[in-house]
């Protein structure tokens, strides 16, 4: 009877951490970071310096800074737009972009090295999820 309950107990208290949104991001809020795409798009690597609502993307590959501006939904999921036109982009097309891209990351938990998320903009359909370093 003992086991049982004690089983029990595991049991609950298991299945309701698995079910709790992850929701201790505010650590993510801020700091530099690191990501590697594997998007058929867009594969490369970036650095990322955070500041709460701007954030600077420098491209490793390209050497390529773009600043974005972030928007917190909720405590784990924020927007980013473009705040400068794109470098290497004919006018009409990062013009274009700057007016209409968003892009909604979701982080799905962390720790201190890194965090899990989800990914999407209002541009194409593809959903992004991967993993961003903590620098």
């Amino acid at each position: 009877m003992k086991k049982n309950l004690v089983l029990f107990v595991f049991i609950i208290t298991a299945s309701y951490s698995f079910s709790v949104k992850f929701n201790n991001c505010s650590r993510y809020r801020t700091g530099n970071f690191y990501y590697h795409s594997h998007s058929i798009y867009n594969t490369g690597s970036y650095l990322s310096n955070r500041n709460d609502s701007i954030e600077t993307e420098f491209d490793m590959t390209t050497k390529i800074a773009t600043r974005f501006y972030i928007k917190w939904i909720d405590s784990c999921t924020y927007e980013t737009r473009l705040l400068d036109d794109m470098p290497n982009v004919p006018d009409s097309i990062s013009k274009r972009l700057k007016e209409t891209l968003v892009c909604t990351t979701t982080i799905l938990e962390g720790t201190k090295e890194y965090y899990l998320f989800v990914g999407t903009t209002n541009l194409w359909p593809d959903i992004t999820k991967d993993t961003i370093w903590v620098r």
